[in-house]
C-alpha cells in the first residue's frame, strides 16, 4: 500500500531560496507548456475559420511529448534551468498532463463526476510544490532530509516513524514532494509500505466512529464529541488582521509581513480540525473516549490559542 509521511522543514536562508527556486522552476515550466497548447489551439481554430480546416498539427500533451519539447526549446525560454533540478521542470509538465488529461476526459464524457475545466496559469504563492522522483531522496536520520540539489535539510519533527520503517526494509520511498504554507515548508514522502493487518488492539469491545460536520464524531453508543468550532473561534483574529492587510500599503515590507501572519492564522484555522480529529481517533481506539458532548452540546473548547 502507498501511504505519505509529510514533515515540516527548518531550512537555511540559503535552503528557502532554493526551495522556493525550485517550485518557480515546476511554475515555469507549468505555465510554458500551458502556453504552448494553447497557442497551438488557437492556431487550429483560426484555421477552421478561414481555411475551413486545422492545418497544424494537434498538439501533444502527454509527458513524454512536453517533455521533448521541453528540452527542445529550453535553452531559448530559460537559459537558467541548470540552476534547479531538472526534476523541477518535469513536476511542472507532469501536472499540466495531468490536468490537460482530466479536461480532455471529462469533454469527452470519458471522466465521471464534476466537469473538469481547462488548466488556468499558476501564479507565485498559490500551492506552490515541486516533486521530485530520482535521485537523492532520503531520510539521513531522526532530524534531516536530503533532496536532490538542495541538499540536507533539518525537519521541525522528530522522522524515526519512516525512518525505523525504512531501515526495517518494510518501506520504500517513490518520490517527495516539497510545498509551502504560509511561511512554513513542507516535505512529503510518498512511500510504498509493507502493513500487517491488525486484527485488534487487544480489548474485547468495539467502538464505532462517524465523522461529520456539525459534529466531530459520533459514537456507536450514543455519545458525541463537538467540533472545536476553530473558524468561528477565529473570527475576530482574522477580521482585524484583514483590517491591518486593507491599511497597509501595497508593495510594502509592512504589508507583507502582516499577510504572512494572515497566512499563518488560516494555517492554524485549516489544521486544528484535523489535529483533534486524529487525537479524537486515538482515544476512541485506545479507549479513552473524549467527554462526550449529549444531546445539547456539551462543553466549547476555547481553541482561539492553541498552535497548529
Amino acid at each position: 500500500m502507498h501511504q505519505a509521511y509529510r514533515f515540516a522543514l527548518d531550512p537555511t536562508i540559503e535552503q528557502r531560496r532554493a526551495l522556493s527556486s525550485h517550485c518557480g522552476a515546476a511554475r515555469y515550466a507549468f505555465n510554458w507548456g500551458l502556453r504552448e497548447v494553447e497557442r497551438t489551439l488557437d492556431a487550429r481554430q483560426w484555421e477552421r475559420r478561414l481555411v475551413g480546416g486545422p492545418l497544424t498539427e494537434p498538439p501533444a500533451w502527454t509527458l513524454p511529448a512536453l517533455r521533448r519539447e521541453w528540452n527542445r526549446q529550453k535553452q531559448a525560454v530559460a537559459s537558467w534551468w541548470p540552476e534547479n533540478s531538472k526534476e523541477a521542470y518535469s513536476s511542472g509538465l507532469d501536472g499540466l498532463a495531468r490536468a490537460l488529461r482530466a479536461w480532455s476526459a471529462s469533454r469527452s464524457g470519458e471522466r465521471a463526476g464534476e466537469t473538469v475545466g481547462f488548466p488556468r496559469f499558476r501564479k507565485r504563492g498559490h500551492k506552490d510544490s515541486c516533486r521530485f522522483t530520482t535521485w537523492v531522496i532520503r531520510v539521513d536520520d531522526g532530524r534531516h532530509v536530503s533532496l536532490p540539489r538542495i541538499g540536507r535539510l533539518r525537519t521541525c519533527e522528530v522522522t524515526t516513524a519512516l525512518l525505523a520503517r525504512l531501515r526495517r526494509g518494510s518501506a520504500r520511498i517513490l518520490s517527495a514532494t516539497i510545498s509551502q504554507q504560509a511561511d512554513r515548508w513542507y516535505v512529503s514522502f510518498t512511500c510504498e509500505v509493507k502493513r500487517a493487518v491488525r486484527i485488534g488492539n487487544g480489548r474485547r469491545d468495539v467502538i464505532g466512529v462517524d465523522v461529520g460536520v456539525l459534529r466531530q464524531a459520533t459514537l456507536s453508543n450514543g455519545d458525541a464529541v463537538e467540533g472545536p468550532r476553530a473558524l468561528r473561534s477565529s473570527l475576530h483574529r482574522l477580521r482585524r488582521l484583514q483590517r491591518a492587510v486593507a491599511r497597509r500599503c501595497r508593495g510594502g515590507a509592512r504589508r507583507r509581513s502582516t499577510v504572512r501572519r494572515l497566512a499563518r492564522e488560516h494555517r492554524r484555522v485549516a489544521n486544528l480540525p484535523q489535529r483533534l480529529s486524529a487525537q479524537a481517533h486515538d482515544a476512541a481506539a485506545t479507549g479513552e473516549v473524549p467527554e462526550p458532548a449529549g444531546s445539547t452540546g456539551g462543553p466549547q473548547h476555547d481553541v482561539s490559542n492553541v498552535p497548529c
